[in-house]
């Protein structure tokens, strides 16, 4: 166990009348921060955004956890999609910011995905023998709405957030969210 790691387990096992702030160690340990990539931002849900700023077919917002890519976007059935947002092809980045699309096509290349991650095309693949467009789709990330918010996971099979936040939807009623 690291330095860091061990300092914050000492400071949360006392009483919570004796506790102290975190130890500075867990602001500046890159061995801690490598812990909480690996066992909480790989692992858990994050809140995205919300899921009325997606209203429409074609609308994403991006982000990036633990240094991967990632899109959420609203596809043309409705539903709400969170997938990786690097192209299959030469891994550049699909899109940038907030917007409103109605294909995503990669700026290098311009391999084009439908918005459900499955892919179009790209220029000249045709002619690759044995090339699989089914094989190519983006990757899929676990998506929950909770309360309006988007959360998003990298885990590859996420116990479900709700079950986790229920006593919240109580306390947060009043803030009609």
């Amino acid at each position: 166990m690291n330095q860091a790691i061990r300092e914050l387990a000492e400071n949360v096992a006392v009483p919570f009348e004796t506790a102290r702030a975190m130890p500075k160690s867990v602001y500046t340990s890159d061995e801690f921060l490598k812990a909480e990539i690996e066992h909480i931002f790989k692992q858990d849900w994050f809140c995205a955004g919300r899921a009325d700023s997606l209203a429409n077919a074609g609308d994403y917002l991006t982000l990036t956890l633990a240094g991967q890519p990632i899109m959420v976007l609203r596809d043309h059935q409705g539903f709400l999609r969170a997938q990786s947002n690097v192209c299959r092809h030469r891994m550049s980045t699909l899109l940038e910011g907030r917007g409103q699309i109605k294909t995503i096509t990669c700026p290098y290349h311009a391999w084009a995905f439908r918005l459900d991650g499955g892919l179009i095309g790209g220029p000249y693949m045709q002619r690759t023998d044995g090339f699989v467009p089914a094989e190519h789709r983006l990757v899929p990330l676990a998506i929950e709405v909770w309360e309006g918010f988007v959360f998003v996971s990298q885990a590859a099979d996420p116990a479900p957030l709700a079950p986790r936040l229920a006593g919240l939807t109580e306390v947060l009623a009043p803030y009609r969210l």
